[in-house]
């Protein structure tokens, strides 16, 4: 399993499963968030938890991501975003001095001038879609934004886009791992949709967690049952069980 794998697979598992007990492997008494910072500027810095005021945001929700469990693990992330997308250091400062990851060819110009605020916001909205697991539809976009490029011969801004999609792949190089966050939209309605075939009562949302059990013989001996564990729509491998029933 890739680091960048590992990374957003726990994140979305601490935020969705939220365990109780959850404090092995922290570096402090704090977890840490990616954050994008409000327009103009949509900084992108790491803050603690107790640093962390949400009304300082206008949309927490697609500018606040983690939590991530230690600095570490965080910078990591931060190093794939810079390598797959590439974000600005000091976008739009008044001096259009470029910023450290300019030199690097991981910025795309936000702080030089190279790129105003609208192109930059749609430069985001690529990473905020990254952050969010939405893998289907940053490719689909990404595939659709190379064709338009392309459709008015604008190759060199298609062939960049062709890099950050090859970059992105490449990243998610294990089908199986890329294939649980693929699925999580699709997997997101069909818990919906169960709720509505089953109509019972008591479950009025998507059920957090899943229990599926079946039971085989030989000839009416040799009973065994066999348990498949299911969170968030998602296969829960290490809680399968299975059981001798006398």
């Amino acid at each position: 399993i890739s680091d960048l794998e590992a990374i957003i697979l726990e994140s979305y598992l601490i935020k969705s499963i939220a365990p109780l007990y959850n404090s092995a492997q922290k570096d402090d008494k704090s977890d840490v968030y990616l954050v994008i910072e409000n327009e103009p500027l949509s900084k992108i810095k790491l803050l603690r938890s107790t640093d962390l005021n949400l009304s300082a945001f206008h949309d927490p929700k697609t500018q606040v991501y983690g939590p991530y469990q230690n600095t570490q693990i965080a910078k990591e992330l931060q190093k794939h975003l810079r390598r797959i997308f590439g974000y600005c250091q000091n976008p739009f400062n008044p001096a259009q001095r470029a910023c450290f990851y300019y030199h690097l060819h991981q910025c795309p110009g936000a702080c030089t001038g190279a790129i105003d605020q609208k192109t930059y916001r749609h430069h985001l909205t690529a990473i905020r879609r990254f952050l969010s697991g939405k893998f289907v539809t940053l490719k689909k976009e990404l595939t659709k934004d190379i064709s338009h490029a392309a459709k008015i011969q604008d190759f060199e801004t298609a062939d960049k886009l062709k890099t950050t999609l090859i970059h992105l792949e490449a990243a998610l190089f294990r089908p199986d791992l890329a294939g649980f966050f693929e699925f999580k939209e699709a997997n997101t309605n069909a818990l919906a949709e169960l709720v509505n075939l089953l109509g019972h009562p008591l479950l009025i949302t998507p059920p957090h967690r899943i229990e599926c059990f079946d039971i085989a013989h030989l000839q009416k001996s040799s009973m065994v049952g066999g348990m498949s564990v299911f969170i968030e729509g998602q296969p829960s491998i290490d809680q399968y069980r299975h059981f001798i029933v006398n």
